[in-house]
């Protein structure tokens, strides 16, 4: 069969099947929540924690259906980037203030940084960026015990952007860290429970940065994970290939 077609194929499939899975999803979650509002007071205690975990897996397969939906979305080539000045100490901060309430409601410390050198605007698309940068500070909230969380924002010499987000969740091994950013990639149980669940998160965190022309790795040290996004000058979308790949 020919690839392209067989892409496309799949593409339409995926697709119709998010469709299809939102309107029953969402009228579990609506009965779901019926239930736990226990306005006839038939439910004892025990029972509405039942309820209360099939909300949250309802909600979590609700995720889940976006995320392929999102994915499938990029890999057809229907998302691009549009650049825009972009001041990036203004961002940093918005980045700390949207995080850092569910850092602290872990006890944990989170620090966002700008190196002095930092370009005062880069031409980039803002809402991609927070798209990646959230994802990458809520899962490094999200798989952090204890300790602290770091996001620092630096030029390159190219005059790019790399920004990096250190966790301290266990280290993930050397072979597995390309896996984690493969939808469904093959990674051990000990890395999916560090991970915090086989998440589609990643793998959309990186197809868009290299969207914007750029790049995120992950690699570890002594006591955590360093995701590393690099992005050029200015921003503008590779083509449909290079997005995928």
């Amino acid at each position: 069969m020919d690839p392209a077609k067989n892409n496309r194929s799949e593409t339409r499939f995926l697709s119709g099947l998010t469709h299809e899975l939102r309107t029953p999803m969402g009228s579990i979650l609506m009965l779901a929540e019926l239930l736990g509002d226990n306005r006839s007071g038939a439910l004892a205690d025990k029972d509405l924690e039942y309820v209360a975990k099939i909300q949250q897996a309802v909600t979590d397969v609700c995720g889940l259906i976006d995320d392929v939906s999102l994915l499938n979305k990029i890999n057809a080539g229907r998302m691009g980037a549009s650049a825009t000045d972009v001041s990036l100490r203004q961002f940093a901060r918005r980045l700390e203030d949207t995080h850092r309430s569910a850092a602290e409601e872990k006890k944990l410390r989170l620090e966002v940084s700008c190196d002095d050198d930092l370009p005062g605007t880069q031409m980039i698309d803002g809402g991609l960026l927070e798209q990646i940068l959230d994802i990458l500070v809520a899962n490094a909230v999200r798989t952090t015990a204890a300790g602290e969380i770091r996001v620092n924002f630096g030029g390159l010499p190219s005059g790019g952007l790399e920004i990096w987000v250190r966790d301290g969740a266990p280290t993930v091994p050397a072979d597995q860290r390309q896996a984690i950013f493969e939808p469904f990639g093959h990674t051990g149980p000990q890395t999916r429970r560090k991970l915090g669940g086989q998440s589609l998160a990643l793998p959309i965190a990186r197809r868009i940065s290299r969207l914007l022309g750029g790049d995120l790795a992950l690699s570890g040290w002594k006591d955590g994970n360093l995701f590393i996004l690099s992005l050029p000058l200015a921003s503008t979308p590779p083509d449909s290939a290079t997005i995928i790949a």
